[in-house]
C-alpha cells in the first residue's frame, strides 16, 4: 500500500526568479491558466531533505517532477482538504519545475505555480497574499518508500495523488524558500510520522497519535476531524 505523505516546509528568505524554472506542462494545456492577469510563484526545497523523521531523496523529486509532462499539479489555496473522497478545488496549477543536482543525492528543486485571476473562485485575495509574502507550499502525494541500512524511512517515489497546496505561511516542518517570502518558524518537535500496521500514515501531533494508536490497538472505534473509523480501517485526517 503506498502512503500518503504531505510535507509541508518552512519558508526562507532568499528571492527567486519564476522566469528561471521551465514549464513543462504541455503547451495547449498551459494556456488555459496563463493570462496577461496570472500570477506566478515560485518555491525552492533543497535535498535530501528531512520532514517529521523521513528523509525525501532525490528519486522523489525526480518522480514528482516527471509527472508534469502529463498535466499540471493542483492546488487549493485554502490548504489540505479533511477528506479523502472530497477531491479540492483547483485554484492554481504547478506548471514548471527544475532540478539542480550536485552530485551525492543531493540538490535542489525549483516549482513553478500559476495563479490565475479566476479559477472555481477569485483569486484576487490569494494573490495579494503571495505577493505580500503570507503564503507557503505543501506537497502531497501517495508514495513508496523504504527503510534503509542507515535505519531511516526514505521516500523514493511519488505515486499518484500529486498536489502542491497553499499553507499559511511558516506552518511547515521544513524549509523552503518562496519568492516574496521572508518568514521563517522553528519546527514544532510534538508533529512525528505514526504508521499503523495496515500501512496508513499520517503526519500529527504525538499526543493525537498515541491515542489514535491506543484505542487501534484495542479495537475500538474513534473519530477524528469527522471522520469515523476502527481498527480495521484506519484513516485519519488530523489538519
Amino acid at each position: 500500500m503506498n502512503s500518503l505523505r504531505r510535507i509541508n516546509f518552512q519558508s526562507g528568505q532568499t528571492k527567486i526568479d519564476p522566469a528561471t524554472i521551465p514549464d513543462l506542462v504541455p503547451t495547449d494545456v498551459l494556456k488555459s491558466w496563463t493570462g496577461d492577469s496570472a500570477h506566478v510563484a515560485a518555491q525552492m526545497i533543497e535535498y535530501p531533505v528531512t520532514a517529521n523523521n523521513v528523509v525525501y531523496d532525490e528519486s522523489f523529486f525526480d518522480s514528482y517532477v516527471a509527472k508534469l509532462s502529463k498535466a499540471p499539479i493542483p492546488g487549493s489555496k485554502t490548504g489540505h482538504t479533511v477528506s479523502e473522497s472530497t477531491r479540492p478545488p483547483t485554484d492554481f496549477v504547478m506548471s514548471g519545475a527544475r532540478i539542480e543536482k550536485t552530485g551525492n543525492g543531493a540538490g535542489r528543486v525549483f516549482f513553478k505555480m500559476v495563479v490565475p485571476k479566476t479559477a472555481d473562485t477569485d483569486n484576487a485575495g490569494f494573490i495579494r497574499e503571495l505577493q505580500s509574502g503570507m503564503v507557503n507550499f505543501s506537497l502531497v502525494s501517495y508514495v513508496r518508500e523504504e527503510r534503509n541500512a542507515d535505519g531511516n524511512i526514505h521516500v523514493i517515489e511519488s505515486v499518484r495523488g500529486e498536489r502542491n497546496d497553499a499553507v499559511q505561511a511558516g506552518m511547515g516542518a521544513m524549509k523552503q524558500v518562496v519568492n516574496q517570502d521572508t518568514g521563517e518558524r522553528e519546527p514544532d518537535p510534538g508533529y512525528q510520522v505514526w504508521s499503523d500496521r495496515f500501512g496508513m500514515v499520517a503526519s500529527a501531533h504525538l499526543s493525537v497519535l498515541e491515542d489514535v494508536e491506543r484505542r487501534a490497538e484495542h479495537g475500538d472505534s474513534f473519530e477524528l476531524d469527522g471522520v469515523p473509523a476502527g481498527a480495521d480501517a484506519l484513516e485519519i485526517h488530523t489538519y
